[in-house]
């Protein structure tokens, strides 16, 4: 690893046992980051063994994430090897999330690289979530690029939790459409 003087990692490089480059689960053999000056990740780009940019097995050569004022992660796009917005082998260009006044992640948006909203492959372009008092999620639901109600992959359109009076959760229920 390197690392930047806030002591963020600006550069992974992956060797083997026997200290020859290899490569990562996600295909990549090195990885280089940027931050912005609040030490959010803004930048990472991937790298073969030889340091020449590749395109992952996800299909993206690099990505970018734009923040909040609170340092909320609202958007994240992703990019081939010349720097153009491409699609993810699971269906998206860009992710955008909405956060409610406690900072906790209420939604996410997936479009296309025209920045149209498209369904990945999980069968969905968008998630919502609600959140109680105490921080615990009590409801999520998806909902299609038309913006109406779908089926998950997993089977379901939305689901409910009850927690205790400690937090722990003690039911899920699930709800087609």
């Amino acid at each position: 690893y390197k690392f930047d003087a806030l002591g963020n990692i600006i550069f992974c490089e992956v060797f083997d046992a026997e200290g020859k480059p290899a490569y990562q689960v996600d295909g990549a053999s090195k990885w280089m980051a940027t931050y912005d000056s609040k030490s959010n990740w803004i930048m990472c780009r991937y790298f073969d063994c030889m340091g020449e940019p590749i395109v992952l097995p996800s299909g993206v050569s690099e990505w970018r994430a734009e923040y909040d004022q609170l340092g909320n992660m609202v958007k994240q796009s992703y990019y081939d090897l010349k720097g153009r917005p491409t699609l993810q082998n699971v269906g998206f260009s860009i992710a955008a999330f909405k956060y409610d006044s406690r900072g906790n992640c209420i939604g996410c948006e997936h479009r296309d690289t025209h920045n149209q909203l498209c369904n990945i492959h999980k069968g969905y372009a968008i998630w919502e979530s609600r959140f109680d008092e105490r921080g615990n999620e009590i409801e999520f639901w998806v909902l299609d690029k038309n913006r109406k109600p779908c089926m998950h992959a997993d089977g379901f359109h939305r689901w409910v939790k009850e927690y205790d009076n400690v937090g722990n959760c003690i039911a899920t229920r699930y709800y087609d459409t």
